[in-house]
Formats: C-alpha cells, structure tokens, sequence
C-alpha cells in the first residue's frame, strides 16, 4: 500500500517514474521490488563494501486510483 501511495503522488507530480534503492544482502526486497514493476537500473558501492540496487519503474502505464 505504501508503494502505490508514493507512486500515487508521483503521477499527481507529474513525474513519469519512480526509483529506488535495496542493498544487495536483502534478496527479499529485490524479490518484491520486481514483482511490483521495479527492474534493475545499476549496483553502486558504498561505504564498508555496501552494495546498493537500483531499481526503477515507469508510471506511464499505471493510472492514477
């Protein structure tokens, strides 16, 4: 429900997708991430060898509730 609320006010933004990140030791969140429409964009290194996930998604095809 948080997920679609924030991708509620991105449209309303007049933004045409949303992005985040995961760090890489939490399978699980990239796991739901995907199946919420989310593909990977790119891994960055931070700091203690933490690696990030980017993720990405199009708001084109979703409509506003």
């Amino acid at each position: 429900m948080l997920m679609r609320h924030a991708e509620t006010l991105a449209i309303q933004a007049g933004l045409r997708g949303t992005r985040l990140y995961t760090n890489k030791l939490m399978p699980s969140n990239i796991a739901l991430y995907r199946s919420l429409g989310y593909a990977f964009e790119k891994e960055t290194l931070h700091d203690h060898g933490t690696v990030a996930v980017h993720m990405v998604r199009s708001l084109a095809e979703r409509a506003v509730d």
